[in-house]
C-alpha cells in the first residue's frame, strides 16, 4: 500500500482515505484490544489530516485561479507588486504543504507494516444491513416501549408512596430509585409521572435531568421556571435560594431529580434549604446508581430496582425481535433467542437493543453468530459504563451510519436532538453520500434507521406524526465516546483544559455567567457548538478559535 507523492498529489480523496477506511472497518472486530484501538484512532487522525492537506490544495487551486481571472479582466497592476510579501506568503504556503505531503507520505508507507502486527482477520465482517435491504418503518409507527408492563409491581410500589399521606411532619418526602446502569429508572419514573393517580394527586410535576453535574444554580433555576414560568439567569445562588423557597410554597408539587451522581451531603444541604418551605405532601424521586447518593440525600423509601426476570425479557425480546412477523416464520429461531436474551441478564437496555438488531436479521445463522460473538465475554472497564449489546448493536451497524452514530457523541447527554440539525451537520461534515437520492433525504432515512435500532430513544413527533426530535440513553452516549476518543470533546467553560490537538469536534456547555469563550488553541479543529441558555450564548464573543 505504498503511497508516492505524485500519486497521492493526483488522486482524489475518496482513493486515498479508502485505503484508510478499509483498515479502520477492522475495529468490530478488534474492540477487546487496547492496543488495536490506540492504533486505529492514530490510523483515522492520518484519514483527517490527509482531508487537511486536500483542502488546502483546493484552497492554493482556488486563489491561482482567481489570480489569473484578475489578469484576465484588465487589472492593471497585481496585488503581488503592491503587496511583495504576498508572493512570498504563497511561496512559503506550497513549501509547507510540500513538507506536510512527504510527512504524511511517510506515515502513510508504515500502516501495511503496522498493520502486519496486528493479525487482522479481514475475511470476517460484521457489517449489518443498509437502509436499503431492511424493512423501513413508517414515519408515526415508533415502538412505543411504555405499552409493555414488565415494570407493574415497581410502578405500582412507587406510585402508592407518592400518592398516600406518609403520616410525617415534613413538607416533603424522597423516594430514591437504585439500580444499575440500563435498568431503566428513568423509563419506570416516567411510567410512574404519567400515571393518572400522580397526575391529578400533584398540581405539577417538575423534571430536571442532573447527571455528573450536581449544579445547584442550574438545578434551582430549572425548579423556578418550571413553577413560575419567570427565567432568573442572571440571579446568584443567594437569591435564587430566597425565589425557590417562594414559589415551592405555593402548590404541592412532584420534583424528579435524573440522574444523581452527587455525594456531597453538603452540596444537596444547599439545595435542601429551600425546598424545606415546600408545600405539605410534596414529594422528590431521585433516580441514581448509587445506594450512596439515595442514603446522603436522606431519602425516606429506597426502591432498588432489580434485574427482569426470564419471562420479562422474553416478552421484551420478542416485542423488538419479531415486530411485524407472523409468528410461525419465527419459530426457528426462539431457542436461539431464549439464549442470547439469557446473555442479556437482566437488563432491559441490552434486551431492547438487541432485540432491536435482531429485528433486521432473519436467518438463524445470523442470530447464532451473535450469540457465540466474543463480545459477550469482555469485561468492560468500570468507568466506561457500557454493555456487550450496545457495542454488538454499534458493530452491526452498516457502514454508512457509523459515522453519524459517533457523531452524535458531540451532543451532551440528555440533550434533545433536533433531526433537521443533525442532518445537516451530517451533510456540511460530508458523512451522507448519494448520486441519485436528495441527501437530506437519505439523511433522514439514515436518522430514521438509528432510532428503528434503540440506539435514538425518546422521539417526539410533531402534529403531523412526523418524528422531529430525540435523545440517546446515557449508556448509549458512553458507546460513542468510547468508540470516538479524544476526537469529539463536551467541555464546560471554566475549565483550563478545553480542546487538545486531537480534538476535532468541540462542544462546549455555556453556564449562565459566560460572557466569553476563552482562547482555544484547537488547529484541527472542525466543529464548535455551544450549549446553553440561548440569551446567553446569542450575546457571548467568540474569539481566538485557532
Amino acid at each position: 500500500m505504498a503511497v508516492k507523492k505524485e500519486n497521492m498529489e493526483n488522486a482524489p480523496v475518496s482513493i486515498v482515505l479508502k485505503e484508510l477506511y478499509d483498515l479502520a472497518k477492522d475495529e468490530r472486530q478488534q474492540v477487546t484490544k487496547k492496543a488495536v484501538r490506540d492504533w486505529l484512532a492514530k490510523l483515522k487522525e492520518v484519514a483527517y489530516e490527509v482531508e487537511d492537506i486536500l483542502d488546502e490544495w483546493r484552497t492554493d487551486a482556488f486563489r491561482s485561479q482567481r489570480d489569473k481571472d484578475d489578469i484576465h479582466f484588465g487589472k492593471k497592476v497585481h496585488p503581488y507588486l503592491l503587496f511583495p510579501c504576498i508572493c512570498f506568503k504563497k511561496v512559503e504556503s506550497r513549501h509547507d504543504t510540500g513538507h506536510k505531503i512527504r510527512e504524511i507520505t511517510e506515515r502513510l508507507n508504515k500502516i501495511p507494516i503496522e498493520k502486519s502486527a496486528f493479525n487482522f482477520n479481514e475475511g470476517n465482517t460484521w457489517e449489518g444491513k443498509s437502509s436499503s435491504d431492511i424493512e423501513q418503518r413508517q414515519t408515526g409507527s415508533l415502538i412505543d416501549k411504555t405499552k409493555i408492563f414488565v415494570r407493574d409491581q415497581d410502578k405500582e410500589s412507587i406510585v402508592n408512596e407518592l400518592v398516600c399521606a406518609n403520616g410525617q411532619e415534613k413538607p416533603f418526602s424522597i423516594v430514591s430509585i437504585v439500580g444499575m446502569g440500563g435498568l431503566g429508572k428513568t423509563t419506570l419514573t416516567k411510567l410512574v409521572c404519567n400515571d393518572e393517580r400522580v397526575i391529578k394527586h400533584f398540581k405539577k410535576i417538575i423534571w430536571v435531568y442532573v447527571s455528573d453535574r450536581f449544579d445547584l444554580n442550574q438545578i434551582a433555576k430549572k425548579i423556578i421556571l418550571s413553577m413560575s414560568g419567570s427565567s432568573c439567569e442572571n440571579l446568584d445562588f443567594d437569591t435564587l435560594q430566597h425565589s425557590l423557597h417562594e414559589v415551592v410554597g405555593k402548590m404541592q408539587f412532584l420534583l424528579v431529580l435524573d440522574d444523581v451522581w452527587n455525594e456531597n451531603h453538603s452540596e444537596w444541604e444547599k439545595l435542601k434549604v429551600p425546598l424545606n418551605g415546600a408545600a405539605q405532601g410534596s414529594r422528590i424521586v431521585v433516580t441514581t446508581r448509587s445506594r450512596k447518593v439515595a442514603e446522603v440525600m436522606e431519602a425516606t423509601h429506597i426502591h432498588n430496582l432489580g434485574i427482569l426476570s426470564n419471562l420479562d425479557c422474553w416478552k421484551l425480546f420478542t416485542y423488538e425481535a419479531f415486530k411485524g412477523r407472523e409468528e410461525e416464520k419465527y419459530q426457528e429461531l426462539t431457542e436461539v433467542g431464549m439464549e442470547i436474551v439469557h446473555k442479556c441478564k437482566g437488563v432491559p437496555l441490552a434486551v431492547v437493543t438487541v432485540g432491536s438488531l435482531l429485528r433486521h436479521e432473519k436467518k438463524k445463522l445470523d442470530w447464532k453468530f451473535i450469540l457465540e460473538s466474543e463480545i459477550w465475554e469482555w469485561k468492560t472497564p468500570k468507568d466506561e459504563g457500557m454493555l456487550p449489546s450496545l457495542l454488538l448493536s454499534y458493530y452491526k451497524l452498516p457502514l454508512h451510519l457509523k459515522p453519524c452514530f459517533l457523531f452524535c457523541s458531540v451532543f451532551p447527554k440528555d440533550h434533545n436532538i433536533k433531526k433537521d440539525e443533525l442532518v445537516k451537520l451530517w451533510m456540511a461534515h460530508g458523512i451522507i453520500k448519494s448520486e441519485r437520492a436528495e441527501i437530506e433525504e437519505i439523511g433522514e432515512k439514515y436518522f430514521d434507521d438509528l432510532l428503528t435500532r434503540s440506539l435514538f430513544q425518546d422521539a417526539q413527533e410533531d402534529d403531523s406524526g412526523n418524528i422531529i426530535q430525540c435523545k440517546m440513553h446515557d449508556l448509549v452516549h458512553n458507546l460513542a465516546k468510547f468508540v470516538t476518543s479524544s476526537a469529539y470533546c463536551i467541555k464546560e467553560i471554566g475549565n483550563s483544559n478545553l480542546c487538545s490537538d486531537s480534538s476535532h469536534h468541540l462542544s462546549l456547555l455555556v453556564n449562565y455567567d459566560a460572557s466569553i469563550i476563552p482562547s482555544l488553541m484547537c488547529k484541527r479543529l472542525r466543529t464548535l457548538l455551544l450549549f446553553g441558555p440561548s440569551r446567553i450564548k446569542e450575546g457571548m464573543t467568540v474569539y481566538s478559535i485557532i
